[in-house]
C-alpha cells in the first residue's frame, strides 16, 4: 500500500505578467480584444496597466477572467468528454484570498489637528500691553524734575501759626511789662517802661526765630522722606511691570509650545497615513503576484 506525501506550496514573489502566462489565458478567456496589446513577447504588464487599458477595476478584471476561464473549461470538457463534469480549481481558495486583498480600499486621510491649529493661529498671542509703564514714566519724570530743597517760611503754614502765636505772646508780655513798670513809678509812663516792654516783645520774636530753624529742619526731613517714598514707589512699579512682562512672556511661550505640539501631532498623523498607504500598495503588489501565480498553475491544468 503506497502512501502519498502531501506538500504545502507557497506562491513566490512574481514579476509583472508576460505573454503566455496564466493572465494571458485569463484575458483571452474573458474575451478581451486588447489581449494582444497588453501581453507581448518579451514584454509585460501590471495590474495598474490593465486597469488603465481596460477601463476596469482589478476586481472586475479578476472576477470576469475567472468566470470565463471556468466557462471555457466547461465547454472544452463537454465537447471532448460529453457530459463529463467541469474540473475543479484546486487553487480557488488561494486565488480568492488574493482577490480579497486586491479589493481592500485605499487608506484615507483625515487631518484631526487642522481645526485646532487654525483656531490657534487665527487668534495668536496678543501683543504685550504694559500695565504699569505709564505710572513708571510719570514717577520717574517727577523725580527727575524735582526741585532742590529750599525752605520758604512764608509758604510754610506751620511757620505762620507759630509767628502769630509768638507775636501775640510778645505783645501780651510787652503790655504786662509796661504795666508793671508804670505801677512802680506811680502810674506815670517813662522811657524805661517802653524799653522794658520792647525787650519783652523781642524775646518772644527771638523764640520764633529759634522755632524757624526747627521748622526748616522739619521741612528738609519731609522733603527727603518724600523723595525716598517716590523712589520706593518707582522701584515697586518697575518690579510690578517686570513681573507683568514675565507673565506675558511665559504665556506667550506656552502658546507657541502648544502650537508646536499640535503641529508635531499633525506631522506624525500624516506620516502614519503615508506609511499605511505604502503598506497598502506593497500588499496590493504582493496580492497581485499571488493571484497570477496561482492562476498560472490553474491555467496549465486546463
Amino acid at each position: 500500500m503506497s502512501t502519498t506525501k502531501k506538500t504545502t506550496e507557497t506562491a513566490p514573489v512574481r514579476a509583472p505578467v508576460h505573454a503566455g502566462s496564466g493572465l494571458g489565458t485569463l484575458l483571452a478567456a474573458a474575451g478581451s480584444n486588447t489581449n494582444s496589446a497588453l501581453v507581448s513577447q518579451g514584454g509585460g504588464t501590471t495590474l495598474t496597466g490593465l486597469q488603465q487599458t481596460l477601463g476596469k477595476t482589478a476586481s472586475d478584471i479578476l472576477s470576469t477572467g475567472v468566470n470565463n476561464v471556468a466557462s471555457a473549461a466547461k465547454k472544452t470538457g463537454s465537447s471532448s468528454r460529453g457530459s463529463a463534469p467541469a474540473p475543479t480549481n484546486p487553487y480557488a481558495s488561494q486565488m480568492n484570498a488574493a482577490q480579497s486583498r486586491l479589493n481592500a480600499p485605499l487608506p484615507t486621510y483625515t487631518d484631526s489637528y487642522a481645526d485646532r491649529i487654525a483656531a490657534m493661529e487665527s487668534t495668536g498671542p496678543d501683543a504685550y500691553v504694559s500695565k504699569y509703564q505709564p505710572q513708571v514714566d510719570a514717577t520717574l519724570e517727577a523725580l527727575q524734575n524735582r526741585k532742590a530743597f529750599r525752605y520758604d517760611m512764608s509758604k510754610d503754614p506751620l511757620y505762620r501759626q507759630y509767628a502769630a502765636m509768638y507775636a501775640q505772646q510778645g505783645k501780651r508780655a510787652m503790655q504786662d511789662t509796661v504795666g508793671q513798670v508804670a505801677a512802680l513809678t506811680g502810674g506815670y509812663g517813662s522811657s524805661y517802661a517802653g524799653t522794658a516792654g520792647s525787650q519783652a516783645y523781642q524775646q518772644h520774636l527771638n523764640q520764633l526765630n529759634d522755632k524757624t530753624l526747627e521748622l526748616a529742619a522739619l521741612a528738609r526731613q519731609h522733603y527727603d522722606q518724600e523723595g525716598s517714598d517716590m523712589r520706593a514707589n518707582l522701584a515697586a512699579l518697575q518690579s510690578a511691570e517686570g513681573q507683568n512682562r514675565q507673565n506675558y512672556e511665559s504665556d506667550r511661550a506656552a502658546w507657541y509650545d502648544q502650537l508646536a505640539m499640535l503641529q508635531q501631532g499633525q506631522a506624525n498623523e500624516y506620516q502614519q497615513h503615508r506609511d499605511a498607504v505604502n503598506d497598502y500598495w506593497q500588499n496590493q503588489a504582493d496580492a497581485w503576484n499571488q493571484y497570477t501565480y496561482w492562476n498560472d498553475k490553474w491555467a496549465k491544468m486546463q
